[in-house]
């Protein structure tokens, strides 16, 4: 069971018990919808593995019929622009980068940059957003994959609907967290801090260097 969080603060929990803090949105598993009462506030965003499309469907209709505000989903691209396609709902669309083939970085970074890119045209033609996400293993887990790929994306794919959602290396500093976020392309950002890290002293690392992006707290 596994919740989060995004939009200028998001959350990453686990489901119990259901303490969003300051979050003004909470990513929910698809299969967990019902396990909790979802509140007016925050909103919600919907983390699916892409499995079963009938969660999925099943979760989108929860989320009409309680009139709570649906701000994003995650998990595999594909698998939410087949499920969103025939849905009123037009939520960013939160994408785990998928690896490429290729021997070398750069050519891993070009064959992912394509795969990503078909996913930014149909979501285009859908008129959603597609976001990034390093939340996958080994390669697709790197900063530096996530930074080299969303610049990819920006030069050769011409892709303008692309929001990026970051997620730190455990151990790593604030101070590092921004010098990434700092070389990536000028788009929307999101910052997943790791576990135990939304402290006092890690907002004011942030305020004082004034991020203005989306903040998501893993727990």
């Amino acid at each position: 069971m596994r919740l989060l969080w995004i939009l200028t603060i998001t959350v990453w929990t686990s489901i119990l018990p259901l303490q969003v803090g300051s979050a003004d949105a909470l990513i929910v598993d698809v299969h967990d919808l019902t396990a909790f009462t979802i509140p007016e506030k925050p909103g919600i965003i919907l983390r699916w593995d892409g499995v079963d499309p009938a969660s999925a469907r099943k979760a989108l209709q929860a989320m009409v019929n309680r009139k709570s505000q649906l701000l994003a989903v995650l998990g595999p691209g594909s698998a939410w622009l087949d499920v969103l396609a025939d849905q009123a709902l037009k939520p960013q669309i939160w994408a785990v980068i998928e690896e490429g083939r290729g021997g070398l970085h750069y050519q891993k970074v070009r064959s992912t940059g394509t795969i990503m890119l078909k996913y930014a045209k149909k979501a285009r033609e859908a008129g959603l957003t597609l976001g990034l996400a390093n939340h996958g293993v080994g390669w697709t887990r790197a900063p530096d994959t996530l930074i080299d790929v969303a610049k990819w994306l920006a030069e050769y794919g011409g892709a303008s609907n692309i929001t990026i959602a970051y997620k730190p290396a455990a151990g790593s500093t604030p101070e590092t967290w921004l010098k990434t976020l700092s070389t990536l392309p000028d788009s929307p950002k999101t910052l997943i801090l790791p576990q135990g890290t939304d402290d006092p002293a890690t907002r004011l690392t942030l305020k004082e260097a004034d991020f203005t992006g989306t903040i998501a707290i893993e727990k």
